[in-house]
């Protein structure tokens, strides 16, 4: 039987894989890709078809994550649903590896799936946050676990300098086969010794958990007035994070267009980045439960 020792661990390792999708194909190396080759000859409109898969990604995110999360919660199955829409997104990336020059229609639909699971499977990721980590614990363990995330970013990255030194295309398509690699061998650990959750007292079939998470979302929205504190901080979030996103999207391609980076000082400059997220991490999860988590991220938006 595993040990609450081990739920951490393997949930921790969780972060450590899948922010290789992350940086390698939000962030780093896919964007680079899909306007250099992808898109080439393009010009600016590459720019703002990449701007397009964010947005059309984001968008179905946002309306999926309640009603998901609400079926997880319903059903009990946030961890099947884990597992599946980690072991969709893996399959997705690795398919990235063939689309090629001019292959515009394909990059875009394929990446857009890919980031739709992979945004949703951290809805159920998250979830497990507060079985894992009493209330006094849960900024601590919330802080190791992107600390985690950024030492898979930079353990990947790592791996990847080889493939990405010269910038060649070919070698580009084999570092999204290595991304979905990663992910996958540093998920296992989750697949398999993340707790299961116990039969949901609703008793809700598996078959019906969408539409009854629909129901519920329904339910919620219908009484918002009672819950002011929590619409407020849920616009808010929607606001900032829309900023951080559109940062995060175009910051390779910024980078190389208008900053002249090559793509292996692209490697060095998100190296230096994840090791300071793993610092600003370990040291803002501590913060949070010392301060409390209002005022960490206040602190956290104004840096930023």
């Amino acid at each position: 039987m595993a040990t609450p020792r081990l739920h951490r661990l393997s949930w921790l390792l969780y972060d450590f894989a899948n922010n290789s999708f992350s940086v390698m194909i939000v962030t780093f190396v896919y964007p680079v890709y899909f306007k250099g080759v992808v898109c080439a000859g393009l010009g600016n409109l590459g720019d703002l078809l990449w701007g397009l898969n964010g947005s059309l990604s984001l968008i179905v995110v946002a309306f999926l994550s309640p009603v998901l999360g609400a079926a997880a919660d319903l059903s009990g199955k946030k961890k099947m649903l884990l597992v599946a829409s980690a072991l969709l997104c893996i399959f997705l990336t690795a398919q990235l590896a063939w689309v090629g020059l001019g292959m515009v229609f394909w990059g875009m639909a394929i990446f857009i799936a890919a980031n739709i699971v992979y945004q949703t499977s951290q809805v159920f990721y998250n979830a497990f946050l507060p079985d894992l980590a009493s209330p006094g614990e849960t900024g601590r363990l919330s802080g190791y676990g992107w600390a985690s995330a950024y030492l898979g970013g930079i353990t990947v990255l790592l791996l990847a300098i080889p493939l990405l030194q010269n910038g060649s295309a070919e070698k580009a398509r084999l570092v999204f086969l290595l991304t979905a690699l990663f992910y996958l061998c540093f998920s296992l650990p989750a697949f398999f010794f993340l707790p299961s959750a116990g039969q949901p007292a609703t008793g809700l079939h598996w078959r019906s958990f969408l539409s009854a998470g629909l129901r519920q979302v329904r339910s919620t929205l219908s009484r918002l007035e009672q819950y002011r504190q929590i619409s407020r901080f849920l616009l808010a979030y929607f606001v900032y994070m829309e900023g951080v996103s559109t940062i995060v999207y175009y910051s390779s391609i910024y980078a190389q267009d208008t900053l002249g980076f090559t793509m292996g000082e692209l490697v060095y400059l998100y190296l230096v980045l994840q090791t300071i997220g793993v610092v600003g991490a370990v040291g803002f999860g501590l913060l949070s439960d010392r301060i409390g988590p209002r005022s960490t991220l206040i602190l956290i938006l104004i840096l930023w």
